[in-house]
């Protein structure tokens, strides 16, 4: 009975995940991508170390002829530019894409080790890897939405105030699920960076100049499942304190509306939590830069972020039924004052076509008054 039960959950979950299909998707297609690029980078690859070796050979013995080397420096570099030769012959298009998925793995496992201090854990999504993650993120802030929406549908013009309430309260926590969701993004392309720049790595690695790329790599897939565990740590936090208030989806009228308000501790608390971890989701970068001397930047999660909100603030205008009637009156009250300009227009035409006219005739008066005058003078029958 309780299989069963589990297996509901894990279905309803799933199905209440609107974005973890195209999430899964972005992750296949990533996948498929990298084995495809690294089947094409190969034969370069194998180009560029034969062409290097040789060019090791030619360096090494010139050096060797001016005494500026020895056997055992150039003992140890030959055996580190044969190692890095089988790592690269070792590194088909299939294992390249093994360390991608190793890479998700890794991040996605020790990031959703938070969840299993919730009740469930990630066992209740019907996913798997990463982007359970997101599913799990989704479901346990379906209680907060749900709120949301009834505090939304419970406002009308005369009562606004459970609309500013629902704005108020989904705003931050809308924020706070659209950059959890563009941390697991980047995570997921961070990892395929690192992955595929696996063969270039284990290349500079062969030459004494370029091991310490090897390190710079470690660190960098250092950095990238530190940004994300934060990330969900924080995501998590923020779920746990949800949890700890008492909230009752159900919730109609005067009892709707005596928990909304900021004299209410649990919705004040529902409120403060939101504020606070919808800033604090970007701190993890700061965090793994200080301990793995890196330099990742919140660039990417700042413009997917900006970019929802905008749009969802866009739709929440448009839909708003207390701003609908005054921009019909608003439109109303445009088209009018267009009629009138219309008219003004038609008028003023009117009074140019007018005052074109007359001039017209007073240049013909004028005209018709000189002849007069010349001829008064000068008459043509006159004898001079």
């Amino acid at each position: 009975m309780e299989a069963g039960n589990a297996t509901n959950n894990a279905k309803s979950a799933a199905d209440a995940c609107f974005h973890c299909d195209a999430l899964q998707g972005y992750v296949d297609q990533t996948t498929s991508f990298t084995n495809d690029l690294s089947t094409v980078l190969q034969d370069p690859m194998t180009t560029i170390y034969a062409s290097s070796g040789l060019l090791w050979i030619v360096v090494t013995f010139s050096l060797y002829g001016l005494s500026l080397t020895n056997e055992g420096k150039i003992s140890k570099e030959f055996i580190t530019i044969l190692g890095a030769g089988i790592v690269l012959h070792t590194c088909t298009p299939q294992a390249i894409t093994g360390m991608y998925s190793l890479c998700l793995v890794i991040m996605g496992g020790l990031a959703g080790k938070c969840f299993d201090t919730l009740r469930g854990g990630l066992d209740t999504t019907g996913y798997d890897g990463i982007v359970a993650l997101a599913a799990q993120s989704q479901h346990a802030m379906g209680k907060v939405f749900d709120l949301v929406m009834a505090l939304w549908s419970s406002g009308s013009a005369l009562d606004p105030r459970n609309p500013f309430y629902a704005i108020l309260l989904g705003l931050p926590y809308g924020v706070i699920f659209v950059t959890f969701s563009a941390q697991i993004i980047i995570a997921i392309f961070r990892a395929f960076l690192v992955s595929l720049f696996g063969p270039y790595v284990f290349f500079a690695m062969a030459y004494s100049w370029g091991f310490p790329m090897l390190l710079q790599a470690a660190r960098l897939f250092m950095s990238a499942t530190i940004v994300l565990f934060s990330s969900t740590a924080c995501m998590v936090l923020t779920i746990y304190c949800v949890e700890g208030v008492s909230i009752n989806t159900g919730m109609k009228g005067p009892e709707l509306d005596t928990f909304a308000s900021l004299t209410n501790p649990d919705f004040f608390i529902l409120l403060f939590v939101g504020l606070a971890f919808a800033a604090l989701h970007f701190e993890g970068v700061g965090i793994a830069n200080s301990l793995c001397q890196t330099m990742l930047t919140n660039t990417a999660a700042a413009m997917m972020t900006g970019g929802s909100a905008a749009a969802g603030l866009a739709i929440a205008k448009s839909a708003n039924p207390l701003t609908a009637g005054r921009r019909y009156s608003n439109m109303v009250k445009n088209a009018g004052e267009n009629i009138a300009g219309i008219k003004q227009f038609g008028g003023d035409a009117r009074k140019s076509v007018a005052s074109i006219v007359d001039k017209a005739r007073n240049l013909n008066k004028v005209g018709t008054d000189s002849i007069n005058t010349y001829r008064e003078h000068f008459p043509v029958n006159k004898p001079y």
